[in-house]
C-alpha cells in the first residue's frame, strides 16, 4: 500500500475520532497543549482545540508534501526520494496519533506521563528520519538544505550520510533515556541531543564544499 495514502487514511480516521470525542467532552474541559523545558504544563486549551490539533497537523503536513512534491524544480530527485518522504510522513502521522491517543486516555481518567511519551515519540521520529536521510537526493523540499548541499550532489550525499547517522544516534539516546531520566529533565535532554544532530551537518556541508572548491 502507498504510504502516503495510508497516512491520509489515518489522518481522516483521526479527524472523525476527534469530532466524535469533542461531542462527548464535558463542558469547559481544559487539556494541556504545551509543556515547558522542566516538563510542567504551562498552557491549556479547550478540549475541542486539543483534539483537533493532531488531525489538523497531519492534514496540513500531508497537503504540503503533496503540493511541494509537484512544484520542486528537482522533481525527478523527489521521485527518487519517495521512500524518505513516505517515512517522514509516516513518522509525523504516528507522532500525532500518539498525542491524540494520549488525550483520549486523559479524558478517560488515566494518568498520562506526557513528557515521557513525547520524548519517546520524538526519539522514534528521529530514528525513522535518520534511517532514510542518507537515501535522499538533492531537492529544495526535504533534507539538510543549505546553500552548499544544494550546489553540489556530492556535498548533499556526504552531508546526509552524516546527518542520518547523527539523527539515529540522537533518536536512540532519547528513547533509551526516557526509561530512566526524570520527566522534568527530558526537555533539556531532547534539546541538547537534537541541536548538535541538526547543526553539525550544516557546518559539515560548508566544510565539505570548501574542500571541494580547493580540489577544483
Amino acid at each position: 500500500m502507498n504510504i502516503l495514502k495510508l497516512c491520509w487514511g489515518i489522518a481522516i480516521i483521526s479527524l472523525f475520532t476527534s469530532l466524535y470525542m469533542i461531542n462527548s467532552l464535558p463542558e469547559g474541559l481544559q487539556l494541556p497543549i504545551h509543556w515547558n523545558i522542566d516538563g510542567e504544563v504551562d498552557r491549556y486549551a479547550d478540549g475541542y482545540i486539543a483534539f483537533l490539533f493532531p488531525p489538523t497537523v497531519m492534514i496540513i503536513i500531508l497537503t504540503i508534501i503533496s503540493v511541494l512534491s509537484e512544484l520542486d524544480p528537482r522533481k525527478k530527485n523527489i521521485q527518487l526520494s519517495h521512500k524518505s518522504i513516505a517515512a517522514f510522513s509516516l513518522a509525523i502521522t504516528l507522532l500525532m496519533v500518539t498525542i491524540q491517543i494520549s488525550y483520549i486516555a486523559m479524558v478517560n481518567g488515566f494518568e498520562v506521563p506526557m513528557m515521557m511519551i513525547l520524548g519517546f515519540s520524538i526519539g522514534i521520529l528521529f530514528i525513522i528520519i535518520g534511517n532514510y536521510l542518507g537515501k535522499t537526493r538533492s531537492n529544495f523540499f526535504i533534507g539538510i538544505r543549505t546553500p552548499w548541499t544544494l550546489s553540489s550532489d556530492a556535498v548533499w550525499q556526504k552531508t546526509h550520510r552524516l546527518a542520518g547517522k547523527l539523527f539515529m544516534i540522537a533518536g536512540f539516546i532519547i528513547v533509551i533515556s526516557c526509561s530512566f531520566i526524570p520527566s522534568n529533565n527530558l526537555g533539556v535532554l531532547v534539546i541538547l541531543t537534537v541541536l548538535p544532530a541538526a547543526l553539525i551537518p550544516c557546518v559539515y556541508s560548508w566544510w565539505i564544499w570548501k574542500e571541494e572548491q580547493k580540489n577544483d
